[in-house]
């Protein structure tokens, strides 16, 4: 009986660790996605309004800001087998 629940578990376990591995690439691409959308949207503020991407508006800290974000959220799904 508790050899049938090990492996109930491990199983479930499997699974569990398959989704876990689904979930982390889809929203790696979704990270992926966002930026570029932010750098398609940094090109053109700098082509057609320049002057956001400087003070008092500052714009350009913003976008920084974001990217670092992204880049985290990427390394957190590319590395999350680590943590495990």
């Amino acid at each position: 009986r508790l050899e049938v629940e090990n492996a109930q578990l491990e199983t479930a376990r499997e699974r569990d660790m398959e989704v876990m591995h689904f979930l982390s690439h889809e929203l790696k691409n979704r990270f992926v996605a966002l930026r570029g959308l932010l750098e398609s949207a940094h090109l053109s503020l700098s082509e057609y309004a320049p002057q956001l991407l400087q003070a008092p508006h500052n714009v350009q800290e913003v976008f920084a800001d974001m990217v670092t974000g992204i880049e985290r959220g990427v390394f957190l799904c590319v590395n999350q087998g680590v943590a495990l």
